[in-house]
């Protein structure tokens, strides 16, 4: 499963990436929202795991890029009132600090099967 992970914490980024391969994820990195963005429009992902702090982007514009390149999305965050700040509809999952890569790795694929359930039903229409 290819994932796009956005941080802003590059250590946390580095330790999550590596935490995540061993896991079986094939995982590109961004340090900033217009990486992110940029890595969205270049190559298709599974799913995002996005920080909900990302600079040079407001959370929203990134959130609404991953919804239009079509990419389930989970957003990582430190700070209970970032739920405030990402948009109802532009993500599947909410994880607060602290978590660890089992957690992280399990709210990933909820996203990514709800999303496909939510193709499937909307094929059927």
């Amino acid at each position: 499963m290819k994932i796009l992970f956005a941080h802003s914490d590059r250590d946390f980024l580095v330790s999550f990436r590596d935490l995540l391969a061993s896991h079986g994820f094939e995982v590109a990195t961004a340090f900033d929202g217009p990486r992110a963005v940029s890595l969205a429009g270049e190559t298709r992902f599974d799913a995002a795991v996005i920080d909900s702090k990302l600079p040079r982007l407001s959370l929203g514009e990134v959130l609404a890029v991953m919804r239009d390149a079509d990419i389930p999305t989970v957003v990582t965050t430190d700070v209970r009132s970032s739920r405030a700040a990402a948009p109802d509809g532009l993500w599947y999952e909410l994880l607060e600090l602290p978590f660890g890569e089992k957690k992280l790795a399990e709210a990933i694929r909820r996203a990514v099967d709800r999303h496909a359930a939510e193709r499937t039903v909307n094929s059927d229409e």
